[in-house]
């Protein structure tokens, strides 16, 4: 499984000297480090999750009870349906995230000797999100 690295908690490599080239301190010894792992992300991950509720809300404003039978018709299977075809719609326009988050963050710690830095101990901190 691929794992990302950081010195800062904030900014995240692919491989761990990457991480430690990002600093401009001269590392030695032991160092704290984080590592976690990638977190991708669809274009439906950041549409309104009351979107549907937004939608049953204007138009109960907009008709009043006339628009009860419709919003029965709103169901989660057709939420699903819709973040599909959102989805494919952002891949297709080429405007799907082109980055990525980082998740289940591990604080370890890395002996760095010469030009060689090896992991030494790995604690779960429940402090990092």
């Amino acid at each position: 499984m691929i794992k990302l690295y950081s010195i800062d908690n904030e900014r995240y490599f692919d491989d761990m000297q990457s991480a430690l080239d990002f600093s401009d301190d001269v590392l030695t010894g032991i160092i704290d480090m984080y590592q976690g792992d990638p977190e991708s992300f669809k274009f439906s991950d950041f549409v309104n999750p009351n979107f549907f509720e937004d939608i049953v809300q204007n138009s109960y404003d907009e008709v009043g009870e006339a628009s009860e039978q419709w919003e029965e018709s709103l169901t989660n299977e057709i939420s699903e349906k819709f973040n599909k075809l959102v989805n494919e719609f952002a891949e297709k326009e080429g405007i799907a995230p082109n980055f990525q988050g980082v998740k289940n963050i591990k604080k370890i710690k890395v002996q760095i000797e010469g030009d060689k830095a090896n992991v030494i101990y790995v604690e779960r901190d429940e402090g990092f999100v």
